[in-house]
C-alpha cells in the first residue's frame, strides 16, 4: 500500500488512514532502502509485511492483532534478509524507521487517534541535515520561528504553539539557505520531516502526543 509522501510508520489526520484499526501497530519507512518487517504473534506464529524504498513516496503497513494484545515482538530485515533492528512495539502505536549512525532505527512517534490537545508538535527530522522550520499559523493569529531540528531529535520535546491556531504551514532554513517545506501540521501531533530522492523536503503530520 503506497501514499504519497515518504516514511515508515504510522499516518494520522489523513485520508490515507481511513480503514485502520485503533489496535493495530503501524509502519512508516523514512529512508532510501527497502525492509520487511517480521512480527511473532502471541502463539508464537510469524507474520510479515513488504515496506518498498521510501526514496519517492511514503510507504506504510501495519498487523491486525487480536483483542487484548498490548504488544508484538518484530524484526526488521533489509532487502538482504540481514536483521537490522529488533524490538517491541505497541498496539495502537505509530513507529517510524529512520536512518541512524549505524544503519536504521526504529522510533516512537505517538500513538493512533485524535483526542490529543496540546497546544503543542513534536518535530523529527530524518533528513540527515540540520534545519532550522518556522510555522506560520494558517489563520495568521500567531507563528513559532527559529526552532532548530538536529539530525539527532527528541521524540519527548515540545515546540509549544498558541491555542488560537490548530494548523501550521511550514517553512525551513538548511545550512543557511531557505528551502520551500511541502506540508503542514497540526497541533498536538508529531510533524516528521524528510526529503525524497529528487531533494524535495516533506513534513508530514503523523501520531497523536500523548498527554
Amino acid at each position: 500500500m503506497k501514499i504519497t509522501k515518504i516514511v515508515l510508520g504510522f499516518l494520522l489526520g489523513s485520508s490515507a488512514c481511513a480503514g485502520l484499526s485503533h489496535a493495530d501497530p503501524h509502519f512508516y519507512n523514512a529512508t532510501p532502502g527497502a525492509y520487511k518487517v517480521v512480527a511473532t504473534l502471541p502463539n508464537g506464529a510469524k507474520d510479515d509485511r513488504q515496506l518498498s524504498s521510501g526514496a519517492s513516496a511514503l510507504t506504510q503497513e501495519s498487523f491486525t492483532l487480536a483483542a487484548g494484545v498490548k504488544e508484538i515482538k518484530v524484526d526488521i530485515l533489509d532487502d538482504a534478509g540481514a536483521s537490522v533492528w529488533k524490538g517491541t512495539v505497541k498496539s495502537n502505536a505509530i513507529h517510524v524507521i529512520v536512518p541512524a549512525k549505524s544503519g536504521v532505527k526504529v522510533v516512537y512517534a505517538g500513538y493512533y487517534g485524535s483526542t490529543s490537545t496540546p497546544n503543542a508538535i513534536v518535530a523529527m527530522n530524518a533528513t540527515g541535515e540540520p534545519l532550522t522550520i518556522d510555522l506560520e499559523g494558517r489563520n495568521g493569529l500567531s507563528a513559532s520561528r527559529g526552532n532548530t531540528q538536529g539530525t539527532s531529535f527528541d521524540t519527548k520535546k515540545l515546540i509549544k504553539l498558541d491555542a488560537r491556531e490548530s494548523t501550521y504551514g511550514i517553512k525551513g532554513k538548511s545550512k543557511g539557505a531557505d528551502i520551500a517545506i511541502d506540508g503542514t501540521v497540526a497541533a498536538g501531533r508529531y510533524l516528521l520531516l524528510w526529503k525524497n530522492a529528487t531533494g524535495t523536503y516533506h513534513g508530514d503530520t503523523i501520531g497523536t502526543i500523548n498527554e
